[in-house]
């Protein structure tokens, strides 16, 4: 397994590698300080299984377009596309809903990466504060300056 070295990457190899081994698999990491040196054996196809990190999806359709635009060696599904196109058509939600729902059970159901984990970040304040916003990006204190108290 090829992976680059995060913070993380330690308790995921060790997590992995327990799971891999009660289904008969032997995991052995191959962890990369250089995320280019990884990708270059990736593309030269010189691996058994790869783990990638998406940035910060805030919209459904985030993190899809390497599914729809060939970047996915090897897959190429007509209907994901479409459906990918029908999510960005439209801002009503309840259809969005629907559309994305679609998208990621045709995702989940052909597989072609393993979604290993996702990270879940919550945030907590008092009530009393004022003009509070919260940017997936930066978290709780990018407008900080705006901050005040009721």
């Amino acid at each position: 397994m090829l992976t680059s070295k995060r913070p993380e990457t330690d308790t995921f190899i060790a997590l992995a590698a327990e799971n891999y081994k009660a289904i008969g698999v032997d995991l052995q990491p191959e962890i990369f300080a250089d995320f280019n040196a990884m990708v270059a054996k990736v593309e030269g196809k010189d691996y058994d299984l790869a783990a990638f990190s998406t940035g910060m999806l805030t919209d459904p359709s985030d993190g899809i377009e390497p599914f729809v635009n060939g970047e996915i060696k090897g897959y190429n599904n007509p209907k994901l596309k479409e459906l990918y196109e029908k999510g960005l058509s439209t801002t009503n939600i309840e259809e969005r809903k629907k559309v994305y729902k679609e998208l990621y059970v045709l995702l989940n159901d052909e597989l072609p990466v393993i979604f290993t984990n996702y990270k879940k970040t919550v945030y907590a304040y008092n009530g009393r504060m004022e003009h509070v916003k919260v940017s997936p990006f930066i978290g709780l204190s990018g407008n900080l300056f705006e901050w005040s108290l009721k």
